[in-house]
């Protein structure tokens, strides 16, 4: 029986020893896989994660909020064609660009000042003060296509902060869905840990029982070892022939035969 139970929580062990190997390396495969430092610590790099986006995308609304009420400001004045404020943006502000628009300005205003001069002395079909006109007019032109070009480049621009804007968004709903995951990732993480807490918990039991069953059946096989079997012992006197008990089984035979011949007789009488 001792032998039976020692081979019995040797084999369990066996098993629970694989059962936790195994336990130990799922856990191992799952932080991998989750990328898991710990919960509490996933929890706030995700949280930090999240507020930097967040602190970004404000950001990025700011300046798209500008940048779309100073085009929008520019695109008016060009569907009404009058004059012209260039918009303080990021495609405005290159020196080439700004030195440009400021010497077509400067030639209008000079051309302008030029062509009052003229009308006080001659009519406005005069030769030079319609070429005068029509030099202010190509100055003009001039600008209002750089300032065309300028929108197109800030357009450009805006639709890249939008797209920003975008990826920023979905990557705050991926956190979020990281963070609202991370408490089932933690629970199967729990579950884990818990059947090998569990599993080492039953390993610990079945190592003390087959410690006991090893030692009881350790005990077993020394007590037969040092069993001594008692030895027969010659009688001092000898068994046969026994003179003193054939003497009694006479007397007691005699004895015996007596009253059955005494009883006898007596009935005979009683007969007759």
């Amino acid at each position: 029986k001792d032998a039976d139970e020692y081979k019995f929580f040797e084999a369990q062990m066996l098993i629970a020893d694989r059962r936790l190997q195994e336990l130990e390396q799922r856990e191992a495969n799952y932080k991998t896989e989750a990328e898991m430092i710990s919960p509490e610590s996933q929890r706030a790099i995700l949280i930090n994660r999240l507020s930097d986006y967040d602190r970004r995308l404000t950001e990025l609304q700011t300046r798209r909020i500008n940048k779309e009420t100073r085009l929008e400001v520019v695109r008016e004045q060009l569907r009404q064609a009058i004059d012209i404020s260039i918009p303080n943006t990021e495609s405005s502000e290159s020196p080439s660009r700004v030195s440009h628009i400021t010497r077509l300005k400067n030639e209008i205003l000079n051309l302008e000042i030029e062509r009052q001069r003229l009308l006080q002395e001659y009519t406005p079909q005069y030769v030079e003060v319609i070429n005068i006109e029509q030099q202010i007019e190509a100055a003009r032109q001039q600008i209002t296509r750089e300032v065309q070009q300028i929108v197109r480049e800030e357009a450009s621009s805006l639709q890249a902060l939008q797209a920003e804007e975008k990826i920023l968004r979905d990557l705050m709903q991926r956190t979020r869905q990281e963070i609202s995951g991370l408490a089932q990732r933690e629970y199967e993480l729990a579950q884990l840990s818990r059947g090998i807490e569990d599993t080492r918990e039953i390993y610990s039991i079945l190592l003390k029982q087959r410690e006991e069953a090893r030692i009881s059946l350790a005990k077993l096989q020394e007590d037969v070892k040092i069993k001594v079997i008692n030895p027969a012992v010659a009688g001092v006197n000898p068994v046969s022939p026994n003179k003193k008990l054939n003497v009694l089984l006479a007397i007691l035979f005699g004895l015996i035969g007596g009253v059955g011949l005494a009883v006898g007789m007596e009935r005979m009488k009683d007969k007759g």
